[in-house]
């Protein structure tokens, strides 16, 4: 739980066990490249737990009552598009 907002965040070792998923946690910046690319790589399903600092900006975001591909900042309607699945 984050002291300053009470924002308390799962625990996704558990519930990656729960559903005998493995977890894969990312700690920091340095981790990252190899982790996703070990990610990428797998053929089964893996949960992915990024640790990201409090006040860290996160960018892109979704925004509240947006469809999950309407992230914000925006893309133009033409990249959009071309990004979606038919």
């Amino acid at each position: 739980m984050d002291e300053n907002s009470g924002l308390g965040m799962p625990d996704l070792q558990r519930i990656g066990k729960a559903y005998d998923l493995e977890v894969c946690e990312i700690n920091n910046h340095s981790e990252l490249k190899e982790k996703i690319a070990y990610v990428i790589k797998s053929e089964k399903p893996i949960l992915c737990d990024v640790k990201v600092k409090t006040s860290q900006r996160v960018v892109p975001k979704i925004d509240f009552g947006k469809p999950i591909h309407d992230m914000s900042p925006l893309l133009d309607e033409e990249e959009l598009k071309s990004n979606m699945i038919d």
